[in-house]
């Protein structure tokens, strides 16, 4: 892995030379099995297979949905250094808008991510996700007939694709909303 700048995520950059390939959770510097489940013109969407050579700056998620679920992105990084790399997006991508008299990074400041001294158990607003319930007919002990409806999963999207990982505790999440889930 050679970068993890926004500028990967503008493939159509003219000034690239190299194919790029967009992996999730990944690290500068890690040596990566990735599989490619898309090409588009410029560049390739894949899934992180497995860490080969991790970065001495991984660190163990804590969730154990982490790769699978789309919820969070960053927890293989140290709170410090998710926090950076998301206050340099902020700036990257107003570069990116090409605002005039904003299109150096010094034309502008963008200040430090702010976070809360917790870093589990804080997120007070998620936004899960859930399939439509599906029907199923059963006859009840006196001969009847009825429709049940199941909910099959609540949970957030996968991170390469809109199916749902049933998620029954969050790490991120406040104990009230955790128990919302049980």
């Amino acid at each position: 892995v050679s970068s993890t700048e926004d500028e990967d995520e503008d493939p159509k950059q003219e000034e690239r030379s190299k194919w790029v390939v967009m992996v999730p959770h990944v690290l500068v510097g890690e040596t990566v099995k990735v599989r490619i489940f898309r090409n588009m013109k410029n560049y390739s969407e894949a899934d992180l297979v497995q860490v080969i050579e991790p970065s001495p700056h991984r660190v163990e998620a804590k969730c154990p949905l982490f790769g699978k679920c789309g919820g969070c992105q960053y927890q293989m990084m140290p709170i410090e250094a998710q926090r950076e790399w998301k206050t340099k997006h902020v700036q990257e991508v107003l570069l990116q808008q090409r605002i005039e008299g904003y299109d150096t990074p010094e034309s502008f400041q963008v200040l430090p991510t702010a976070g809360t001294d917790d870093v589990y158990g804080y997120r007070s607003k998620l936004t899960p996700h859930y399939q439509a319930p599906t029907e199923r007919a059963v006859i009840d002990e006196d001969g009847t007939s009825s429709i049940l409806y199941e909910l099959e999963a609540i949970g957030f999207q996968q991170s390469s694709n809109r199916k749902l990982v049933d998620v029954q505790e969050c790490p991120i999440a406040t104990s009230a909303i955790n128990e919302k889930y049980k």
